[in-house]
């Protein structure tokens, strides 16, 4: 395929492909046609008579049986007799390569022996022969050979070689040859498949394959074998169009062979024809292979047919290819599709803007060639300002211009140059989806200048040159050199063409990349992913993507891997995390609690956890809610939840500059709110306490979280006292008849459960109910229970056994920290489980179970048994003394209470 790539300067911009060139990874798997694409000849099958005589030889049997049945037909017979006497029968030649199993011997063998004895034309009418016949058995009778049924189906996968062969040596032949083949052949044309056949052998004859299109019987017919030799045989689209009725080739009915000899004769009138067996593949890889085929044709059906299946895994790095290779078919096509309704819109939205982006002066050359609301949308894709102009030399680093594993420069005294001595003996090779022009400029510090394609090749060959656990010296060099800005955004766009390429193993150093140059930017894109990775069958990256947080390593991106580590519902990603995040804490002396504690972001805002954003003439507070969701105050006091558009009368670069920062602090707040909300209502379960110096610094004297902490009611404990207090607006502490509290230097504080509360509930919510507080998760309207006498001193909750409860509540309790069981026999999960403590659980059996990736296909369970357990090596905990719920705290007894009541509630 002629690939069109972006031109390398600033003129033109982007080519709009429409040729097609028969690619040449193709010809290999062409059937060839007497015109068509150049190819060489193969060499005949050495001793092909000798082989083919042999092989009778060994079916003797066979054919003495077949001559002899009285149900083989007797023109076969006869005409096998003749060929066996000496008189040469094309049928029968056919006849005897059935029974000799012509498959078994290499391709053509027989072919190769019937020129080499009776010549060109003799063979090619054998060949067609070949599939007028067909073995018949029968347990009352020897076998037999009989005609086909016409148009009726034949073992075309036994016989297709032989006729192959044919075809290469009629394409091949000189011209008296092939004219004496042709006119042989006319005599073979009896019936439907014979005349498909002939076609096949003789695709030049126009005429003769005008005829098959036309022939009901043969568009009619069932037989997928014989419309692929139709298929090869077309050479235009008018043949294609009397065909009609589609081409039905089956499941798996597409091989190479195939898509490369109908795409020789058809050219792009081919793509309908693909579109069809596109639409109906169901597997991976015919769905890949397929994609890729489309990926060679330069026209708007194929690459809307990619795009439209852009979202499965075998499509999208052809979608990717076709991209690169047609840019600015891929600026009107996506870009149209951008604009459409429905989720793919924004999907393609998605996949287009970086590309826009990073190539913005050539796709902007392009707006011509654009529908003018697609290249409206081209230019809001595009962003502010040009491209930076090329760095000279000169400024380059000398790892980018001269660098260690180009030219001759010895290997002799690699210890001395620590970037000779970190080369591996096999250099990698850039993949194609790694295309400097498609990614974001690298700006030299400074921000004058960008790297040239040249040196970004090299940094690309520095990135592919590390990996897990390894990084090349010279990236020191560039990170050195460049902004740090501009390297995460090449990263990530780096990262984003992996993924599109469906995040190959063995190129998988762009994901490590983000861990070397990414930012706290890339940790909020990066993030969502992660999650997600574990439920697309790729958990394997997920566990990797961990690394790259814990290497990027900034608060966000730790803060980011603690929220994985306590809320990811898939427990191997979880438990990996939970490493992680102990490895890191160790090493500064912390648990993993006090390291989350101190890793909670202040996102720039003021003490009391408000900010302005500034537009000039106006300025607008924002605050946040009891779930730390932020509203805005104008200057006269009015709340409203957005920030207004810019008006005429605002500052052009402040208003909009604003309202950036005000759509950024948004998203980041959401990620911080509900990690911290979580954090705090489990705190207050699991009883964790914090030292009064720990509490007045990371939790009432943060920003963000301190407002959260303002509306709980809190415990102090110091000399076996413990004190309920409020943190007061003005960050003291109060008591429930709002007279100020101190709180003690060695007290330890914990949130207040309502059990340990009291009687002195009611006069705290009237407190916060009076003062218009609203608690971010339920404390002191928090429902809670308490076991029987009975339940207290037993080791199974009998009130909820045997009771049956929608699928969906159970996967809700893994909300509240409970944990769905391992998948079992056939991938179901026959328990849930809850953590009480360092030795005991709660475990809920199942019938019918869970199924693992399909949930919904039992939707009721009934709870088989309610009961506590513990695991294997905990039991020499227990000392073999019995579990018993009265083991339980009362806290941990009243939320696991209140859990499997709302569970079972009617």
């Amino acid at each position: 395929m002629q690939q069109q790539e972006f031109d390398s300067g600033t003129g033109p911009g982007l080519p709009d492909e429409t040729v097609f060139v028969l690619p040449q990874g193709w010809r290999r798997a062409l059937h060839p046609r007497r015109g068509g694409t150049p190819q060489a000849l193969p060499a005949p099958v050495a001793d092909a008579e000798a082989l083919v005589a042999g092989a009778l030889r060994q079916e003797a049997d066979w054919l003495d049986r077949m001559l002899g049945s009285p149900d083989s037909d007797p023109r076969i017979v006869a005409a096998m007799r003749e060929h066996l006497g000496g008189r040469p029968s094309p049928l029968g030649a056919a006849a005897l390569a059935v029974v000799g199993n012509s498959h078994r011997l290499p391709g053509g063998a027989f072919t190769d022996a019937w020129t080499a004895a009776h010549g060109l034309p003799f063979a090619a009418c054998a060949a067609a022969a070949l599939f007028e016949i067909e073995p018949f058995w029968n347990q009352q009778s020897p076998p037999a050979l009989r005609f086909a049924a016409e148009p009726g189906t034949v073992d075309a996968h036994q016989l297709r070689p032989q006729a192959d062969r044919a075809r290469a040596l009629l394409a091949a032949a000189d011209e008296p040859g092939y004219r004496a083949a042709v006119t042989a052949l006319a005599g073979c044309r009896t019936g439907s498949r014979s005349r498909v056949v002939v076609s096949y052998l003789v695709p030049g004859e126009a005429d003769w394959v005008e005829e098959c299109c036309a022939d009901p019987a043969v568009t009619a017919a069932a037989d997928p074998a014989l419309r692929a030799l139709l298929l090869c045989s077309l050479s235009s689209a008018e043949q294609l169009a009397a065909l009609g009725s589609g081409a039905r080739m089956g499941w798996n009915g597409w091989p190479l062979s195939l898509v490369a000899t109908v795409a020789e004769g058809l050219g792009t009138a081919a793509v309908p024809l693909l579109a069809e067996a596109f639409a109906e593949a169901g597997n991976p890889a015919q769905l890949g292979a397929l994609a890729a085929a489309l990926a060679e044709f330069p026209t708007d059906e194929a690459f809307a047919l990619l795009l439209s299946r852009m979202a499965s895994k075998p499509v999208r790095p052809e979608l990717a290819t076709a991209m690169r290779r047609y840019p600015v078919r891929a600026l009107r096509l996506m870009g149209a599709a951008a604009l459409g309704p429905g989720p793919q819109a924004a999907a393609v939205r998605r996949l287009l803007a970086p590309r826009v982006r990073a190539q913005r002066g050539r796709c902007l050359a392009a707006l011509p060639q654009l529908d003018r609301e697609v290249a409206a949308l081209v230019v809001s894709l595009a962003g502010p300002g040009p491209q930076l102009p090329d760095a000279p030399s000169s400024a380059l680093p000398r790892l980018l211009v001269e660098p260690p594993w180009v030219g001759r420069r010895a290997r002799a005294g690699a210890g001395a140059d620590p970037l000779l001595g970190a080369l591996p003996a096999r250099m990698p090779e850039l993949p194609e989806w790694a295309e400097p022009a498609l990614l974001p400029q690298i700006v030299l510090a400074g921000g004058g200048a960008a790297l040239p394609e040249s040196a970004v090749r090299q940094v690309l060959t520095v990135l592919a040159l590390s990996g897990p656990g390894r990084v090349y010296p010279g990236l020191a060099e560039i990170t050195a050199a460049c902004t740090a800005e501009s390297l995460a955004e090449f990263a990530w766009a780096l990262f984003e063409e992996w993924r599109l390429a469906s995040m190959p193993a063995k190129d998988s150093w762009p994901l490590y990349a983000l861990g070397e140059l990414g930012d706290d930017g890339t940790v909020r894109r990066f993030a969502p992913v992660l999650w997600a990775w574990p439920g697309e069958g790729a958990h394997r990256r997920a566990v990797e993507g961990l690394e790259v947080l814990a290497r990027i390593g900034s608060e966000v991106a730790l803060l980011h891997l603690h929220g994985i580590a306590q809320r990811v519902r898939f427990k191997a990603l979880k438990a990996r995390a939970q490493e992680k995040i102990a490895e890191v804490a160790a090493g500064l002396g912390l648990t993993a609690e006090q390291l989350a504690d101190r890793l909670v972001p202040d996102l720039g805002l003021e003490p009391d956890g408000s900010t302005v954003v500034d537009y000039g003439p106006r300025r607008f507070t924002v605050g946040f809610d009891e779930q730390l969701r932020p509203f805005v105050r104008d200057a006269d006091g009015g709340r409203r939840k957005e920030l207004p558009a810019p008006g005429p009368g605002d500052d052009p670069e402040l208003a909009p500059a604003g309202r950036r920062r005000f759509a950024a602090l948004r998203k980041d707040v959401r990620t911080v709110a509900a990690e911290q909300v979580w954090r705090l209502e489990a705190a207050m379960v699991s009883r964790r306490e914090w030292t009064a110096g720990e509490f007045r610094e990371f939790l009432v004297g943060h920003p963000l979280v301190g407002q959260l902490v303002r509306r709980l009611v809190w415990l102090a404990e110091a000399d076996g006292t413990a004190t309920a207090f409020r943190v007061t607006g003005g960050g003291g502490f109060a008591d429930a008849a709002d007279r100020e509290v101190p709180l003690p230097a060695k007290a330890g504080v914990r949130a207040a459960h309502p059990l340990e509360l009291a009687g002195e509930v009611p006069a705290w919510s009237a407190l916060f109910a009076g003062q218009g507080i609203v608690q971010p998760f339920p404390q002191l309207a928090r429902p809670v229970r308490a076991l029987t006498p009975t339940e207290a001193g037993a080791d199974r909750l009998l009130r909820f056994e045997g009771r049956t409860v929608p699928v969906g509540r159970l996967l809700g309790l893994t909300r509240r920290g409970w944990e769905r069981g391992q998948p079992q026999d056939a991938g179901v999960e026959r328990w849930i489980s809850k953590r009480l403590g360092e030795s005991r659980y709660l475990v809920v059996a199942l019938d019918e179970g869970i199924v693992a990736g399909a949930a919904g296909e039992f939707p009721d369970q009934r709870l088989e048994s309610v009961r506590l357990a513990c695991r294997p090596q905990d039991r020499q905990a227990h000392d073999g003394r019995p579990l018993r719920f009265g083991g339980l705290d009362p806290v941990t007894a009243s939320e696991l209470l209140v859990d499997l009541e709302q569970l079972t509630a009617v």
